[in-house]
């Protein structure tokens, strides 16, 4: 478990002193400069040519007590001018070629004094497929970075500052392509980010956003306790800077909107990260849900993406929300409502203690409430998942399935469905109390096991909703597990006959998902193949009952989408406790 504390970074941001400028040599290594001239002492002790750049400003800018007030510091020499070979490759980005090649990047040396860095042999490494494929993919549930266009426009005259930024959205897209060595990738990320991690050049918002897509990245590659430790040093980064507070976007958004946008939703994006992680490993409260945040909301991302940014809007209305309905101003965006949901749920479930029945009780009562809450709160645009277009809102389907693995999770505990000790074998699942390895029904036990098979069947619709897995968030994994455990309890403990041919179809499904899943993430592939042991052992399967592709750990292919599924009212958002269809299996049961 992770530990809860933070150092007290809260009442007093670092206070760095600025050097407004180092040598070409130094900055392309991320290395410090004591900008002594005409030879730097770094560039003397490894006998290197050092050059500048000179400063159209007429001289070196100095620091003004107006400047970095929250703690950024960064370095102001001007940026580098750029090569030609940089400019063709640049272009080169813009307008990818059709026939997509992909090389194998550069391979990484043990001297540290000849790490390649990506403006040295900008053509040697399939750049711009990667970076479709990051934006394509993983951008879409995670929309932080500049947009494509945007970061293009800032790379093009300042790559230096952006070198590990890209390289880690990189590495990413290479997750998505079989025919890529993200192996080497992810070994040059780890070099570009040792001198981040050891703090030693001055650090900015965008080494935020390269330690937050890392400890993404490396959490849901199974290297599970490097990403919990790249995610605490990404909040601490994070907090030093400021980035919570609502000046920070403002005054480092140089002012550009875009910029802004961007600052405001890298915080936001830590922020539900944390609380993710935090539900998977159910190690409450969240360090970040204790902090005083005054960053304003996001915008939808289809604004982001355009560079259309709508004023602001900030905690205080969204709080007040209820209020604003009369006045017709009470729609957020879908990123807000998930944001809006994880603040509640976090401030709920801080007090949760997993095996205190009574504790249990009151939780559940109070996100209940929590739940029907927002759902009751969302605007019309807001009800469905699926946008007018037939495309599938990311942010709302993520809330959606957060609200009902939230749900499973903590109605199981109170429910008819009995924990198994073979359930330990997965990361994802529950814990299982020691009391409720066996129950013992009731009417009170009747009412929370309707509440788990009403948001099982939910969770199933919304998957069946997906037409392709590749945009979804990682964290989907972890949620698909938790309900799928208490749906193999419920086939053990209460369908039979039709009904529970039925229930196995609908496991299938969610397999399905989760196959998908592991073709991105190795933790998708552990988790399925953790499933499939508690699946053997629950439902009691002997080898001979398991056709010879279950048995395999494989699935058709068919089941691993269905487009064009027309659900309807089935992916409504506004009542979560429908219990109706949950009653009608019970009383076949």
């Amino acid at each position: 478990m992770r530990s809860s504390s933070l150092p007290s970074v809260c009442s007093s941001r670092q206070t760095v002193h600025r050097v407004s400028l180092a040598c070409m040599q130094c900055r392309s290594r991320h290395m410090r400069c004591d900008a002594k001239q005409p030879e730097c002492s770094r560039c003397q002790l490894d006998k290197r040519r050092c050059t500048y750049v000179k400063s159209k400003r007429g001289g070196r800018r100095r620091a003004t007590s107006a400047d970095s007030p929250q703690g950024e510091s960064t370095v102001f020499s001007e940026p580098t001018s750029v090569s030609p070979e940089w400019k063709k490759y640049i272009d080169t980005i813009r307008e990818p070629s059709q026939e997509i090649v992909f090389s194998e990047p550069c391979s990484v040396t043990s001297d540290s004094q000849a790490t390649p860095s990506m403006i040295d042999d900008p053509v040697a490494s399939p750049f711009d497929n990667l970076l479709d494929l990051y934006y394509s993919t993983f951008h879409a549930a995670h929309a932080f970075v500049l947009p494509k266009q945007n970061l293009l426009d800032r790379l093009e005259k300042d790559p230096l500052s952006f070198e590990a930024l890209v390289l880690v959205m990189r590495y990413i897209g290479s997750l998505f392509n079989p025919s890529t060595s993200s192996a080497s990738l992810e070994r040059k990320v780890q070099r570009a980010l040792a001198p981040i991690r050891s703090r030693e050049y001055f650090l900015t918002g965008y080494h935020v956003q390269c330690l937050l897509l890392y400890s993404c990245a490396a959490y849901w590659c199974n290297k599970t306790e490097t990403g919990l430790r790249l995610l605490d040093e990404t909040i601490q980064l994070a907090i030093e800077l400021g980035m919570e507070l609502e000046s920070y976007a403002i005054q480092h958004g140089e002012g550009d909107p875009v910029l802004e946008e961007s600052w405001r939703r890298t915080w936001w994006q830590i922020y539900v990260t944390e609380a993710h992680i935090t539900g998977t490993t159910r190690s409450f409260p969240t360090k970040t849900g204790g902090l005083h945040i005054t960053t304003a909301l996001p915008c939808e991302d289809h604004n982001y993406q355009s560079g259309t940014i709508p004023p602001p809007r900030t905690l205080y209305e969204y709080d007040m929300r209820e209020f604003l309905m009369a006045e017709g101003d009470a729609e957020f965006s879908s990123i807000a409502e998930l944001i809006g949901l994880t603040r509640t749920l976090n401030m709920v479930l801080s007090g949760r203690k997993t095996g205190n029945l009574s504790v249990t009780r009151t939780i559940c009562a109070e996100v209940d409430i929590a739940i029907s809450a927002w759902c009751a709160l969302l605007p019309a645009s807001k009800k469905n998942v699926k946008r007018s277009d037939g495309t599938v809102d990311e942010q709302l389907f993520n809330a959606n399935i957060l609200i009902h693995t939230c749900i499973v999770d903590l109605h199981r505990e109170l429910s008819d469905l009995a924990y198994s000790p073979i359930e330990s074998v997965s990361r994802c699942a529950p814990p299982s109390p020691a009391e409720r390895l066996h129950v013992f029904p009731s009417n009170e036990t009747h009412g929370h096991t309707l509440r788990v098979l009403s948001s099982i069947e939910k969770v199933g619709r919304l998957l069946n909703v997906v037409t392709a897995f590749d945009t979804c968030t990682p964290f989907l994994i972890s949620m698909i597990a938790n309900t799928t455990v208490a749906h193999l309890s419920a086939c053990k403990h209460l369908f039979r006959g039709r009904r529970l041919q039925m229930e196995r179809e609908k496991i299938r499904l969610s397999m399905a998902a989760l196959k998908s899943l592991s073709e991105f993430w190795p933790l998708g592939r552990r988790t399925y193949t953790e499933l499939g042991i508690i699946a053997r052992e629950s439902l009691s399967l002997a080898d001979r009952e398991i056709s010879p592709w279950v048995a395999s750990m494989g699935l058709p292919p068919v089941m691993c989408r269905n487009i064009g599924a027309d659900l309807g009212g089935a992916l409504d958002t506004c009542n979560p406790f429908d219990d109706s269809a949950s009653c009608e299996f019970l009383m076949n049961v």
